[in-house]
């Protein structure tokens, strides 16, 4: 009877093996998924980051464009802050004289 012994040795050794290498197969997968999670995260960030900065550009270009293809912004008098609202308002007499705006 030490064969049948020897034998349910065995099989008790392959059924902690087993079990071991099933755990470590579950720790695995846990981790993979919460790395996969992880990356999806970053990989949304990142396109939204990309999309506002391309966003941020398009309006830099077009104020560019605006700013250089109007004469008016590119030397500001008076009557062009009135006109577009600058922070300090000249006053009602100084929107029709031409002069020099600074701002």
């Amino acid at each position: 009877s030490a064969g049948r012994w020897v034998g349910k040795v065995r099989r008790f050794v392959e059924n902690v093996k087993r079990d071991i290498d099933q755990e470590i197969k579950d720790e695995d997968l846990d981790a993979f998924r919460q790395m996969h999670a992880e990356l999806s995260e970053t990989r949304s960030l990142l396109q939204k980051s990309t999309a506002e900065i391309l966003v941020f550009d398009l309006l830099i270009d077009i104020a560019f464009d605006v700013f250089h293809e109007t004469p008016d912004l590119a030397h500001p008098t008076a009557s062009t802050a009135c006109h577009l609202g600058q922070a300090r308002r000249p006053q009602h007499d100084e929107c029709d004289q031409g002069d020099q705006y600074h701002f």
